[in-house]
């Protein structure tokens, strides 16, 4: 695929500017630069929500007075990043092995010390809030590293490191992705227990079916599970709500007795788990029968593993283990 540079003009407190953007030498990266009244090109390290971030400052004249700038707002800041993005993807698409090559080797001598990061410390911004940005292949290093040194990942030529990391120093980046690390294998091992539990607790269960639906109720729609289970050749199905100043209610959704309507209440004795039943006329709970042990093992089931039951929940966690799998993933 042919890539086309692209080029913005603009006029800025009476200065003529020039934005140039274009693949590099190597077709791997691109290469942005700005030119001020005819003069330059100045390097761009890359984009905040309204800046360019430039290599050399800027030195201008606002209102009679010199001014220095660490970069430059633009008012199509968001067409110029988007650019920039568009562009970066068909050369690395384009260019796969090779930047694979070269994106190892930078990466393994990061890493090892024998090359530093390239990171460029600006005050950029209306309120020229002090940053660091890391660039090239460096920004990549650390986009890999998902540790808390990222404050702003962006891919439009650099990532913006956290205030925290005062030094900038990947040692400091290094070790906070080892705790990362070390908590994202505690959560798998945690998450791996629960299921090995469940499937141990489960293992007389054929088949587990759970549905999410919703009932209308004094205070609207309410929402509930359905779960149906095959045990020993026999098929239950039970309601699990959470209701109001009660807690968590399992019922069967079949008649306990020949005869009678779905639905009914456990309640343990001595030892012995019953079904209990409201008669409307009386307006009294009465003892049906014992529940049997397929009964019993599917109500415990959900009580334990239901879903108003309390588990384990590592969503958020597991959406940046996998982030950062398929980020190391597409090296292989």
């Amino acid at each position: 695929m042919t890539i086309i540079s692209k080029n913005w003009t603009y006029t800025i407190e009476g200065h003529d500017f020039t934005l140039l953007m274009a693949p590099s030498e190597d077709m791997l990266t691109v290469k942005t630069t700005i030119s001020m009244d005819g003069h330059g090109p100045m390097l761009v390290l890359g984009f905040t929500d309204d800046c360019i971030i430039t290599e050399q400052q800027i030195r201008i004249t606002v209102h009679g007075k010199d001014v220095v700038e660490d970069g430059l707002s633009l008012h199509n800041i968001a067409v110029v990043k988007k650019a920039y993005t568009d562009m970066l993807f068909h050369l690395k698409y384009d260019n796969k092995q090779e930047y694979k090559k070269r994106y190892k080797e930078e990466y393994d001598a990061i890493f090892s010390g024998r090359k530093p990061m390239q990171i460029i410390k600006r005050a950029v911004g209306h309120s020229s809030q002090k940053c660091a940005i890391a660039i090239g292949i460096s920004g990549d290093v650390i986009l890999d590293l998902m540790a808390e040194s990222i404050n702003s990942p962006i891919e439009y030529g650099g990532v913006l490191l956290a205030p925290a990391f005062t030094n900038y120093s990947l040692e400091e980046m290094k070790a906070s992705f080892q705790r990362k690390q070390e908590y994202w294998q505690r959560i798998q091992e945690q998450i791996f227990e629960y299921q090995k539990q469940k499937d141990i607790d489960s293992q007389d269960v054929t088949s587990w079916d759970t549905s999410e639906r919703y009932e209308q109720g004094e205070k609207g729609n309410s929402k509930y599970f359905k779960h149906t289970m095959e045990i020993h050749g026999k098929t239950y199905t039970f309601n699990e709500r959470n209701v109001f100043d009660v807690g968590k209610v399992i019922n069967p959704d079949y008649p306990i007795k020949e005869g009678m309507k779905n639905g009914g209440i456990l309640l343990a004795k001595d030892g012995t788990d019953y079904w209990l039943f409201f008669n409307e006329k009386t307006g009294e709970w009465f003892t049906v029968r014992e529940v049997t042990s397929e009964e019993s093992l599917a109500y415990k089931l959900i009580v334990k593993y239901g879903g108003f039951a309390k588990k384990l929940n590592f969503s958020h966690e597991m959406d940046e283990i996998n982030k950062w799998k398929s980020r190391m993933e597409r090296f292989d």
